[in-house]
């Protein structure tokens, strides 16, 4: 997996989140980028975050 940045003015969050991984502070663990698609699945869940979304736009869901 890599990190494309496509805007170097708003490449904080996303440079955090792959640098850093996910922290799922209900399970009390990180998910890193090297877990793949359980880091993508990790993105998709609910944030509270009003400036960003996060949409799942591939054509088939995993199981």
């Amino acid at each position: 997996m890599t990190l494309t940045v496509l805007d170097s003015r708003r490449k904080a969050l996303a440079e955090d989140m792959y640098d850093n991984g996910i922290v799922l502070e209900r399970e009390g663990r990180v998910v890193p980028h090297s877990a793949g698609p359980e880091f993508m699945r990790a993105l998709l869940r609910p944030w509270s975050m009003s400036y960003y979304a996060f949409v799942d736009e591939s054509d088939t869901l995993a199981d």
